[in-house]
């Protein structure tokens, strides 16, 4: 059984890196008519193990410490705007009304519920910080559960296990094994999808993305770059190409950065603490609520205590 463990594993790996070679092509490569389909057979073993195993333990497992009746608690009056704000400055939670991501394997869910060596490569992006919208945020407090409360109609969001092809990816379109050079070609990916989508009002709808990339740049630069540092600078023209891309190709759009290894309290960096606003603890986990005074998602222009809040909070 470990060896059928690790060859699986080891397969997911291979194609993982296949998939993300710097300077190739997948999308017109000779391997592709294969490369899709064996992938997804894999993703389907390793998703049937996961479920099985839940399914066997769930009986033996003691009950959410969070009640299905229990209120979320951030709740105000006027959490969407009553008109559609022309400014990302003034930007409520509840306006946003769609939410993409593109990253590696730490935002595309990898092996959030592994358990033991075939689970390792189960993409489970339901259950990402960052882009899944599984279950509901008394059980997996992610940033797109949180923005439900505030806009119930909120769509882009993943909900299970799944290649980011596929339609249970939403808008998640986290690669594992992905470099900084393939956010270009994600985010195109990204925006096409957006546009070809019916139920979205392409130029009237705020949309959120999150960008968390260049891990994997970062560790292999030691051994790849005479200068380590210098994937610092790819990165940074990497980072600078798809903003740019977005600022051009698609209106409406607030984009979360999320430095490598910083992912914790997302959603408060998105809120900041100015103006007094109160923080609320949901099963250990310290949650900052807008107020009526201050509504707005945190930025630079709108929240010139938002950095210095934050530090008192994280400290």
């Amino acid at each position: 059984m470990h060896v059928k463990n690790l060859c699986i594993s080891f397969t997911f790996f291979f194609l993982n890196e296949y998939n993300c070679q710097v300077g190739r092509s997948w999308l017109d490569d000779a391997l592709e008519p294969i490369y899709w389909p064996l992938r997804r057979t894999l993703n389907e073993i390793v998703k049937s193990v996961i479920e099985n195993r839940k399914a066997t333990e769930r009986n033996n497992l003691p009950k959410p410490e969070l009640s299905e009746n229990l209120e979320f608690p951030c709740k105000f009056s006027t959490p969407r705007s009553e008109k559609v704000p022309q400014s990302v400055h003034k930007l409520r939670p509840g306006d946003i009304d769609l939410i993409g991501v593109i990253g590696d394997s730490l935002t595309a869910g990898t092996s959030v519920s592994a358990t033991n060596l075939l689970e390792l490569p189960a993409e489970e992006r339901g259950a990402s910080f960052a882009g899944g919208g599984a279950d509901t945020w008394r059980t997996r407090l992610t940033l797109p559960n949180i923005l439900k409360e505030f806009n119930p109609q909120l769509s882009g969001y993943a909900t299970g296990t799944s290649l980011y092809i596929e339609k249970a990816a939403g808008l998640n379109f986290a690669e594992p094994a992905a470099f900084s050079s393939d956010m270009f070609t994600f985010i195109q990916l990204l925006v096409q999808r957006i546009m070809n989508d019916p139920t979205v009002d392409f130029r009237k709808d705020w949309k959120m993305i999150t960008i968390m990339m260049g891990h994997n740049d970062f560790c292999t630069a030691n051994c790849n770059l005479k200068n380590p540092y210098d994937a610092l600078i790819m990165h940074a023209k990497d980072l600078v190409k798809v903003l740019r891309f977005i600022r051009d190709n698609l209106p409406r759009t607030i984009v979360n950065i999320v430095p490598p290894y910083a992912a914790t309290d997302l959603w408060n960096s998105l809120m900041g603490t100015s103006y007094g606003r109160k923080t609320v603890d949901i099963d250990g986990n310290k949650l900052i609520c807008p107020t009526e005074e201050h509504p707005y998602i945190c930025t630079k222009r709108n929240s010139r205590q938002c950095n210095v809040a934050m530090n008192k909070i994280m400290n």
